[in-house]
């Protein structure tokens, strides 16, 4: 009887060896299906942000250009000077001379 049961005690133990690393297999192929899934996601949400950049729009028209004189009495006018300030600065605003 000796020889039986340690030949079913040796066979139980190979069985729950194989159960334990057919779960933590399991557990491995759940983890990476998962970062397969996310990955997945990753390159799809890229690929919509290229999609959604890439558009028919053309580029805003410029307005009309103002001649010489117009701009030297624009620049001189306190009052448009504080309504475009930007502009004040990159058009009219002499620069510093060292």
């Amino acid at each position: 009887m000796t020889a039986h049961r340690t030949a079913h005690s040796r066979f139980d133990l190979v069985v729950r060896r194989r159960r334990l690393v057919d779960a933590l297999v399991g557990a491995s192929n759940y983890i990476a299906d998962g970062r397969r899934r996310i990955a997945g996601a990753a390159l799809l949400l890229a690929a919509a942000l290229l999609v959604a950049s890439c558009s028919d729009d053309k580029p805003a028209t410029t307005g009309s250009t103002m001649s010489p004189d117009e701009l030297k009495k624009e620049c001189a006018d306190p009052k448009w000077k504080e309504q475009n300030l930007g502009i004040w600065y990159s058009v009219c605003r002499q620069p510093l001379r060292w």
